[in-house]
């Protein structure tokens, strides 16, 4: 191979590894903050990351001290309790790696799983689910609010199929109606 090809193809490669590489670095212990579009922020726990190759491993610590205990539609529920709505997590029922990447942020978007409910309705609907969208910013990570049948989760996903939530299905928020339509991992 001649010389300014071999030089050319170094440096092709180099440019895509660092591409394919997160902007910001993540190691270590982050908040995970939610605000409400009146400005009102709530830490509701930590995210811790190590570096694994081109992406990260994590471990994630939610504070049960900002959540309530809620028994709904029988099963047991941590919410939390607003005045005009209460956002109730939903652990995600099924495997994860635990693991981040490049453009890929999908583990993480299912530990960030919700449902909405008014706090004077008596049960809990799955069509009311709540899903971030995780993407990077300059010092960590953000979520947009999507709303999402998550009806689908009764049932263990397909062989093969590791998260059965479609991204066809997530329907971006409208912000206003809803009380925490931002997630911040910094």
């Amino acid at each position: 191979m001649n010389r300014p090809i071999l030089s050319f193809l170094i440096v092709f490669l180099f440019v895509l590894s660092v591409q394919q590489a997160l902007s910001a670095d993540l190691t270590g212990k982050r908040q995970i903050k939610m605000t409400s579009g009146a400005g009102e922020d709530v830490i509701v726990g930590t995210v811790t990351f190590e570096k694994n190759g081109t992406g990260y491993s994590y471990f994630l610590n939610l504070d049960d001290e900002k959540f309530a205990d809620h028994f709904l539609s029988m099963r047991p529920f941590k919410c939390l309790e607003g005045n005009v709505q209460y956002l109730c997590h939903l652990p995600y029922p099924y495997e994860k790696t635990h693991r981040i990447g490049p453009k890929n942020f999908t583990d993480l978007e299912h530990e960030f799983l919700f449902i909405h409910k008014k706090p004077n309705d008596y049960g809990i609907n799955m069509w009311n689910g709540l899903y971030y969208v995780i993407s990077e910013t300059q010092t960590g990570l953000t979520g947009r609010l999507h709303e999402l049948d998550m009806d689908i989760l009764a049932s263990p996903p397909e062989a093969g199929v590791m998260y059965p939530l479609l991204d066809a299905e997530k329907m971006e928020a409208n912000r206003a109606s809803h009380w925490f339509p931002h997630l911040m991992i910094e």
